[in-house]
């Protein structure tokens, strides 16, 4: 199961504080949800929707602090 998360960027590139917040608490709301899950391959799917909105506000960090020096 893939999901889109469409990218979320301000007009010079960096992305707001509160658009990282924003996929943060997504992933931790999915991980929650996973592991509250009792079938396991359900669980699996909210497990990489977690993973996917983690590291998307990981990307959205990195490319802001290359950016913005």
């Amino acid at each position: 199961m893939q999901h889109e998360v469409r990218p979320m960027r301000t007009a010079n590139g960096n992305a707001p504080v509160e658009q990282v917040s924003y996929l943060r608490r997504q992933a931790e709301f999915c991980l929650r949800t996973s592991q509250a899950c009792s079938n396991r391959t359900i669980a699996e799917d909210w497990t990489l929707m977690a993973a996917e909105f983690h590291a998307r506000a990981l990307r959205f960090e990195f490319d802001g602090a290359l950016t913005s020096s």
